[in-house]
């Protein structure tokens, strides 16, 4: 008998306890599939103020982004589709208006657990 009321107090006390807490949301992906990419143009900077073209793509997605002459040169590209889990490589390529030239890049673009930047200098 004590057995079968200790069951029973245990039952109800789990199904009050799932009751009170509820239970979470399931989430299949990580943070939000809107990726800003940013950061300084090291590639162009070191050889005093000038302005940049930055050209990225991603899965498809094509930005191109002026900078203004400054220095340090920065910049910004914001990606509205990013892969859940791993993200993707994007592929960018810097023309600086003066010395420094023209360089391509891969970045690992992916979905940061906090936030939606990511912050790399080229």
């Amino acid at each position: 008998m004590r057995n079968a009321l200790a069951m029973v107090a245990a039952f109800t006390l789990a199904a009050v306890l799932t009751l009170v807490a509820g239970t979470a949301p399931a989430s299949a992906w990580t943070g939000d599939s809107t990726v800003t990419v940013k950061g300084e143009l090291t590639q162009c900077s070191s050889y005093g103020p000038q302005n940049a073209r930055v050209r990225a793509t991603l899965d498809g997605q094509h930005y191109d982004y002026y900078t203004p002459m400054s220095m340090p040169i920065r910049y910004s590209v914001t990606f509205t589709n990013v892969p859940a889990g791993n993200g993707g490589w994007a592929w960018f390529v810097i023309d600086c208006s003066g010395p420094g030239g023209s360089q391509g890049h891969w970045v690992k673009v992916y979905r940061p657990w906090f936030g939606s930047t990511l912050n790399v200098d080229l």
